[in-house]
């Protein structure tokens, strides 16, 4: 309510889904490889029954994968001709890849890591 008005409420334009999928996509982006390490750093208690050299590898290949992802999204989004119109799919494929590459990373170093 503002001075004694009810405020209309818009909807969500393209614009503001593409800046709500980019900043999810950043912040995944920076948080899903910590998380990662977290667990491989897990190991370090299990002895000889976990792999640490193929959980540390795949937290290596994960973190080179979302560089590598980070800039192929964040660079075409910011240099698109419509700067924020009907840009939305590049972050949505960004956070799709993401999280299907964590999930394969987090399953290697569940393997390699079996007391997780």
């Amino acid at each position: 309510m503002l001075n004694g008005v009810m405020a209309q409420q818009r909807p969500m334009s393209d614009a503001d889904i593409s800046v709500v999928l980019i900043s999810i996509f950043i912040l995944l982006s920076l948080l899903l490889p910590l998380v990662l390490y977290v667990s491989h750093v897990g190991a370090a208690a299990c002895g000889e029954i976990c792999d640490t050299s193929t959980s540390w590898s795949a937290v290596t290949a994960f973190a080179i994968f979302d560089g590598i992802l980070f800039i192929a999204v964040v660079v075409p989004f910011a240099m698109s001709a419509k700067r924020w119109e009907r840009t939305w799919p590049i972050p949505a494929a960004g956070i799709t890849t993401l999280l299907v590459g964590a999930l394969i990373a987090y399953l290697v170093i569940r393997i390699a890591i079996p007391t997780l």
